[in-house]
């Protein structure tokens, strides 16, 4: 029965794979079961070397375990858990042998060494502007905005930019500056905006006494979903391009997709369908989602400039506001070795 209802399966064009359940080995009812034999027979209808994959349960089944698994397109599990999984696994490392290439090349930055034009500081960070600048040469678009020093000209800033606007601390000792309370939101007119700056500037120099204030940053307000992107470079696998719900919940949920650099624009889509929040980017209960294209084309982005810049060991955009318009780097965080 095995044989026949194994060998038609596999002759079948659309059945891909086998799971098969085989009974406790040892019982005195299956004394009679060779199944290294039945895995021979059913070898010739079989010319795809479509895998089989057998759950082996009950004791005293290693030795048959072991003598199945040395035959072709065969594997052996100790739960039918494993052999799903195991099957899936394989199934999606075909997909990506087989995938299309995409249409879409890794393009060149407009300036081939971008870091050279930024003023790196001895400790290896940009922050802000400065890293802001450098990603613009790969197409990522960050939120228009400006340093000022002083209330004045953060005014003449947000008057250009139209309100509303956000106020935000720049300084290398407030990377999280959410977490510090150095950012300030939804600012409407200049006597907001004085109220604002002058909150923000008198917090730095009361819980940070000894730091370096770059600046308050101006920015226009923007709307939209909140990713997570970057580059994290990995001893062993070299660049990892990073993608994920972002915003102040991204260490609660940890919706994040990695992909080795370098990735194309096929590559990028995956990584973006993989996450959890792909519902709401696609667009859903009738809400116009985010503009997948831009967010391809910023992971494709990130990829090239890990690989153009091998100083960066990490960058950190976080967060990237996304709507059906396109999508806007808000804040960044590079570190250089």
């Amino acid at each position: 029965v095995f044989k026949n209802a194994a060998g038609g399966l596999l002759a079948d064009d659309h059945v891909h794979a086998i799971l098969g359940i085989v009974p406790a080995l040892a019982s005195p009812l299956h004394a009679d079961l060779d199944l290294v034999s039945l895995m021979r027979e059913i070898q010739p209808v079989n010319p795809q070397h479509k895998p089989i994959a057998l759950w082996l349960y009950a004791d005293g089944i290693d030795q048959q375990a072991r003598a199945l698994a040395r035959e072709p397109d065969v594997a052996c599990f100790a739960s039918i858990d494993e052999a799903v999984m195991g099957l899936a696994a394989l199934y999606r490392y075909r997909r990506f042998v087989e995938r299309e290439a995409s249409q879409q090349p890794l393009f060149a930055a407009q300036t081939p060494q971008p870091l050279a034009k930024s003023a790196v500081p001895e400790r290896g960070l940009l922050v802000g502007e400065a890293a802001l600048d450098v990603l613009k040469d790969y197409h990522i678009a960050g939120v228009p905005g400006e340093l000022a020093m002083d209330a004045d000209t953060a005014a003449t800033i947000a008057a250009r930019l139209q309100y509303p606007v956000v106020l935000k601390v720049v300084s290398p000792q407030w990377l999280h500056k959410s977490d510090l309370g150095g950012v300030r939101l939804n600012i409407r007119n200049s006597e907001e905006l004085q109220i604002a700056f002058e909150e923000l500037l008198s917090l730095f120099r009361r819980q940070t006494p000894s730091g370096e204030l770059q600046g308050i940053l101006v920015q226009k307000q923007v709307s939209g979903v909140e990713i997570l992107m970057g580059i994290k470079r990995d001893p062993q696998l070299g660049p990892v391009v990073v993608v994920g719900m972002g915003g102040i919940y991204t260490e609660v949920f940890r919706d994040v997709a990695r992909g080795l650099a370098p990735l194309d624009a096929s590559d990028a889509r995956q990584m973006l369908r993989s996450l959890r929040i792909y519902p709401i980017l696609s667009g859903t209960r009738g809400q116009k989602g985010a503009d997948l294209e831009a967010l391809t084309r910023n992971l494709v982005g990130l990829s090239q400039l890990a690989l153009d810049c091998p100083q960066i060991s990490e960058l950190d955009l976080n967060p990237v506001m996304a709507d059906h318009t396109g999508c806007w780097c808000v804040d960044a965080r590079m570190v250089l070795e």
